[in-house]
């Protein structure tokens, strides 16, 4: 008696026989037919796929992804080739995007991002490579600067904000 009391004590104490919050698949490196490389892919109980790092055809690079059954996906950093890093990324089935920072090689920095599908950015703040922090400079498409609407510490910028109709 006393022995099996002993040996389920081990059993339990090794977690032999519980799979509670388990995965039981393991961690896949596999590449897809367009060249995107997934590294560390593997499902959840839940239905969604978690992956340690992604790198896709054009260069960019994502870590810690993960993507959802709704069709949603988040990555805890975004690496793109022209030297853009995104954090804390969200992307929503309707195309909207979501970053807290972003991070430009000229040394800008923005702070909670938000580009929707029809091309308009909102930036909360940003900082330029000099420290001084900004709330009322525009941030256009593809790094251009122009005039954004100002609406209570959050700058909504369109494309062709500023410019002037031809």
């Amino acid at each position: 008696m006393k022995q099996m009391i002993i040996a389920v004590s081990l059993l339990l104490a090794f977690g032999v026989g519980c799979d509670e919050g388990q995965d039981h698949q393991l961690p896949q490196d596999r590449q897809l037919p367009n060249g995107t490389k997934l590294f560390g892919e593997r499902t959840l109980k839940d239905g969604a796929t978690k992956v340690e790092r992604v790198e896709f055809p054009n260069g960019e690079k994502a870590f810690d992804v993960a993507k959802f059954p709704d069709g949603s996906d988040k990555a805890g950093r975004s690496e793109f080739p022209d030297g853009k890093k995104w954090f804390d990324l969200t992307r929503l089935p309707d195309g909207t995007q979501k970053a807290k920072r972003s991070e430009l090689p000229s040394g800008e920095k923005y702070f909670d991002m938000t580009l929707l599908p029809d091309g308009t950015i909102k930036i909360r703040r940003d900082e330029l490579p000099n420290g001084q922090k900004n709330f009322e400079a525009g941030s256009g498409h593809e790094g251009e600067v122009q005039p954004c609407l100002s609406l209570s510490g959050t700058r909504t910028c369109r494309p062709d904000a500023g410019r002037s109709s031809r």
